[in-house]
């Protein structure tokens, strides 16, 4: 996801395809939403976004990281990156529609 993309999917807020998390995201929540979108179209989690649209950032992007793959067991086609926004690190997960 380029950050051109990546601001616009924030711009848009979020919807049934996109899932925004703060940075201190419990790995519940990210289970949660992952778990949403295997079950409907697929989907992107972005973390480092407020509900309201504000950018925080991931400090610790590798501690979001490493929760992902306990959240996807089974799943390969988990996509994660990351990319600056508004000087910020988010992090994000594409989970693409389960076959």
């Amino acid at each position: 996801m380029t950050p051109m993309e990546l601001g616009d999917r924030v711009e848009r807020g979020e919807n049934i395809h996109t899932e925004f998390k703060e940075a201190r995201v419990h790995p519940d929540a990210v289970a949660a939403a992952l778990v949403a979108f295997a079950n409907t179209d697929g989907g992107e989690l972005l973390v480092g976004v407020a509900d309201d649209r504000t950018i925080s950032g991931v400090a610790d992007t590798d501690r979001v990281m490493r929760v992902s793959p306990r959240c996807s067991s089974g799943r390969r086609n988990l996509e994660p990156g990351s990319d600056r926004t508004a000087g910020l690190v988010l992090r994000w997960m594409r989970l693409p529609r389960a076959g």
